[in-house]
């Protein structure tokens, strides 16, 4: 199916996905409300390009607010309200080249949720506040993903948990009042944490876990200095880690010991 409007409905109550897309491109879906579906509010599968979901209100779905699942590419998704989804307000799942931008997300299981080997994805200029769990998740061989310009507050788990996750970029974010960290990274490599504002966070504001290896934090600002580390006890723990510190592109190396 292509060259399809979906525009100013309701839907509701359905026993499985209020939308179910597949194999669809060239697909807009505007100026929805979605919500009390039994499984996805939007469920986009199977090699779907360049669908188009906008201004919709999508809420209390008993799994993700949008998925977008298998081969998915070229789509976006912006100025969506998703709220009170059970997992997550958005999913991408072994799907590239997406983008999540400028949407409110708020008291979602999970903000955001990039996983099975997604890349090439981007989350800008999102609010994504009051999730049950983590802000955003990134796992299962994820890779370059950018993840730029987000409001991440106030989750009952971390701001941002990255496992098994590779080469991906954070940049200018502001992560803060989380109830379980930051920012935490399990068996992930090669990260680029960039001009991130983290801060508040409890217990910690970076926790990197065993297995994160080469990550690199730059051109980040910690408290009253360009690049300094106040308080190593509550603000960066390295457990297990080969991880560096970047000012000015000079890479300087962090030790940690018990």
């Amino acid at each position: 199916a292509s060259n399809i409007l979906v525009a100013n409905n309701t839907i509701e109550n359905n026993s499985q996905h209020g939308l179910n897309l597949y194999k669809a491109k060239d697909v807009r879906i505007l100026d929805n409300k979605i919500s009390s579906n039994k499984e996805h509010g939007i469920f986009c599968t199977r090699e779907c390009e360049n669908v188009l979901i906008g201004a919709n209100n999508i809420s209390s779905n008993g799994r993700n607010g949008i998925e977008l699942n298998d081969d998915i590419t070229s789509s976006t998704m912006k100025q969506n309200i998703l709220k009170d989804n059970k997992r997550a307000g958005i999913a991408i799942a072994n799907s590239s080249s997406n983008k999540a931008d400028d949407n409110l997300m708020q008291q979602n299981g999970i903000g955001t949720i990039i996983t099975k080997n997604s890349s090439h994805n981007t989350i800008s200029n999102n609010s994504i506040t009051y999730s049950d769990s983590n802000g955003i998740l990134l796992e299962t061989d994820s890779s370059n993903n950018r993840i730029e310009k987000n409001e991440i507050k106030q989750s009952g788990r971390s701001g941002v948990y990255m496992k098994y996750a590779i080469d991906n970029i954070f940049d200018r974010n502001n992560i803060a009042e989380n109830l379980e960290n930051g920012m935490v990274l399990l068996n992930s490599a090669k990260n680029v944490l960039i001009n991130n504002n983290v801060s508040a966070n409890a217990p910690y504001n970076y926790y990197l876990r065993p297995n994160s290896t080469f990550n690199v934090i730059r051109d980040t600002y910690f408290e009253n200095a360009s690049l300094r580390f106040f308080n190593n006890s509550s603000n960066l723990i390295v457990e297990n880690t080969d991880n560096r510190v970047t000012n000015n592109n000079k890479k300087v190396p962090i030790h940690a010991y018990p």
